[in-house]
């Protein structure tokens, strides 16, 4: 008996403790990856917490490192662009600029190349759970 009561005891001091579990960290991270697009280039993989703190009750800054792989060829992604949007010109100028840009940042990328990234996130806690500062 004594040991079930320590056992939900514990279990409700880490529910309330401030911080997010790592795995929610990722989560997050990689949500707010997708709502920038980046999902359609990018997959990610080996998220790692290296430090983090809690600011306040509210904000979680954590130190991350992960790495993203390219899902496509450069060439592809230029290919399906140029599909896509034959008849849609302004599309078609858009979706080249932000083309241009990555290949200006990531050079010449293959399908399967990865990145590596380190970052300071800002996470703040919502009434729906945890979110990455924009």
């Amino acid at each position: 008996m004594r040991n079930a009561i320590l056992l939900v005891l514990l279990t409700f001091l880490i529910a309330c403790s401030g911080k997010p579990s790592n795995a929610e960290l990722e989560r997050q991270l990689w949500a707010s990856l997708e709502a920038d697009g980046v999902g359609e280039i990018f997959s990610l993989t080996e998220f790692e917490k290296l430090n983090g703190y809690e600011k306040s009750d509210r904000i979680y800054i954590a130190d991350v490192r992960y790495q993203l792989t390219f899902r496509k060829d450069l060439e592809a992604w230029a290919e399906e662009i140029q599909q896509s949007s034959e008849d849609k010109p302004f599309e078609a100028f858009g979706a080249g600029m932000g083309l241009v840009a990555l290949q200006l940042r990531y050079g010449n990328f293959k399908a399967g190349d990865t990145i590596s990234q380190a970052d300071k996130i800002t996470y703040i806690k919502t009434e729906k759970g945890w979110r990455v500062e924009d």
